[in-house]
């Protein structure tokens, strides 16, 4: 598996010439900020003789000065924009293809991790990757540089003085490391307790009715309260620790200054160093000490990069929906379906099915009843391949679902889950979410045999009425009516009905029932329910208990 650098850097191969091109203005800019420190010492040997003819010669210095500014200046802004403009648009790709990752892991995966830490993923830690390609690298690169040239310079002025110190620096390099080491497993805590908090702000403005109608508000403050304490000691702890960084970096540069003077004075008294000669040798020994402050600081900026990325991998190099069937239905399958000995449990519990056979033939109306935890939602969970059953296999028209294209498989059934799932638009876009192509005439069409197209019409904006949220703007009939539309829209020849008129009252489940005999005459149903009126749909009744599909006569007991 890749490491998140190597991912990283994969990561920012499409931008790989503007990446060069920055490296290059970068390289640049650092090699043109070597020159002030030499300039001024020239300045300082110019200024005996100023009355005579190196007036001129000091005009032309200071005139070469001040164009080399100016072009640091454009070269600044121009590396800021580059790499400012580079990290942005990382900023979008990586959020897409983890967006896109996320899409495609399974239902488990989604199950064991709570909202607020995907979204923390695609917020907060990825911001967190576009500020270290926007700043840091190139700064990197910029201090590297001007550490080397500086060195370099220092040595070429005064040999001795110049060894020294670059002998001293890389004991600057060490204490950075060494004081940092801590700070990369503090960046994870953060990024986990962030994700952590916003968890449970998400949970609660998810449950708000709930919250309200328990007078739960003041227990939710307290566990956000909790959750927002528990990162704020973990930043706490991060910021402490790199703050300590800067003061301790500070202080041992000026020392090395100071010894640099003590050195230096002495060559001054010897003769051995001229004073232009000093002037640029100070310069550039704080020329030097800069990158080895600056080191300090971004050290735990990388860090923090590290922390984050390292969480992103982790989704990344999950593994997505195993598709390894090759089998394309025809355009419309007849809807046979067949569990042969199949066996299922979830993690951490007692297995659901040890040896489930099932035969439901195609274009018949299934009820399938059963008490809590029976596994009546589980069998529409392996038919969706949601789940992988442990052993055994299971059929659609004598072919394995494993066989086929995951798409093709899912494309053949309409589902309208137990949980109702409506997405922050208009009432069209939620009934066309599966096919967005659909003109009007089909949605409407949809929309009657749902028996929803009398409220809908019934709305100030009719099809085009915004449902808020989660459908809060609609009641849970109302949902529960879209959700069949939304099924039903794709004409698909096998329907998997979770509890489909819970929400309704008995005089909508009276007409939706009415009109279900139409639809369902052409296709297989099976329909998951408590409700003892959807009975008279079923052609056939079969109960689960046990890990066992037995069928039964009407009437049925009733299952609470």
């Amino acid at each position: 598996m890749a490491t998140a650098p190597s991912r990283l850097i994969a990561l920012l191969r499409p931008w790989r010439v503007s990446l060069s091109l920055g490296m290059a203005t970068v390289l640049l800019e650092s090699l043109l900020a070597l020159l002030s420190p030499w300039f001024a010492g020239q300045f300082t040997a110019l200024l005996p003789s100023i009355d005579g003819g190196a007036r001129f010669s000091l005009h032309g210095l200071l005139l070469a000065w001040l164009l080399v500014l100016a072009l640091l200046a454009w070269l600044r802004y121009f590396n800021g924009y580059l790499f400012h403009r580079i990290g942005a648009r990382v900023m979008t790709e990586l959020s897409r293809r983890l967006h896109a990752r996320l899409l495609v892991l399974p239902r488990r995966f989604h199950e064991q991790r709570p909202s607020g830490d995907r979204l923390a993923l695609l917020g907060n830690d990825v911001a967190v990757i576009s500020q270290f390609i926007a700043s840091p690298i190139a700064s990197a690169l910029s201090l590297g540089v001007t550490l080397l040239g500086a060195a370099a310079m220092l040595i070429w002025i005064d040999p001795l003085i110049g060894g020294l110190v670059v002998l001293v620096a890389p004991l600057f390099l060490f204490a950075v490391q060494r004081l940092s080491r801590r700070i990369r497993p503090l960046a994870r805590r953060v990024a986990d307790q962030r994700a952590e908090m916003l968890a449970t702000a998400g949970e609660s403005l998810r449950l708000l009715p709930v919250v309200k109608s328990f007078v739960q508000e003041e227990r939710r403050r307290r566990r956000f309260r909790q959750d927002s304490e528990a990162m704020q000691r973990a930043l706490l702890e991060q910021l402490r620790r790199q703050a300590l960084l800067g003061p301790l970096m500070q202080f041992l540069a000026a020392a090395m200054i100071l010894a640099l003077l003590w050195l230096a004075s002495a060559r001054v008294a010897s003769g051995d160093l001229g004073t232009p000669d000093l002037v640029s040798l100070l310069l550039y020994g704080f020329l030097l000490v800069r990158p080895v402050n600056a080191f300090a600081g971004l050290y735990g900026i990388f860090q923090q990069a590290r922390g984050a990325f390292e969480r992103i991998d982790e989704v990344l190099a999950e593994t997505p929906e195993v598709d390894s069937g090759s089998y394309r239905p025809p355009a419309r399958v007849a809807g046979g379906i067949e569990f042969e000995r199949v066996a299922f449990g979830y993690p951490g519990r007692a297995p659901l099915f040890l040896d489930l056979n099932l035969r439901v033939a195609a274009g018949e109306t299934v009820v399938i009843r059963g008490g809590n935890g029976a596994g009546k939602s589980t069998l529409a969970a392996l038919l969706l391949r949601f789940e992988r059953p442990s052993a055994g296999v299971i059929r659609l028209d004598g072919v394995a679902l494993g066989d086929y294209r995951l798409a093709a498989l899912r494309r053949q059934i309409g589902y309208v889950p137990q949980q109702l799932s409506i997405a922050n638009g208009t009432i069209r876009d939620n009934i066309a979410f599966g096919c967005p192509e659909a003109d009007d005439a089909a949605v409407r069409a949809a929309a009657r045999m749902a028996q929803a197209d009398a409220f809908i019409e019934a709305l100030p904006d009719g099809y085009h009425t915004l449902v808020g949220d989660a459908g809060a703007r609609l009641s849970g009939g109302q949902c529960q009516r879209l959700a069949l539309a939304r099924a039903l829209l794709p004409d698909p020849p096998v329907l998997i009905l979770d509890e489909p008129t819970a929400m309704l009252d008995p005089e909508g489940e009276e007409a939706l029932l009415e009109a279900c005999k139409a639809v369902f005459a052409r296709r297989t149903v099976l329909i998951i329910t408590h409700r003892p009126a959807l009975l008279a749909l079923a052609t056939r009744c079969l109960v689960l208990e046990n890990g066992v599909a037995r069928e039964v006569g009407q009437p049925l007991p009733f299952f609470g």
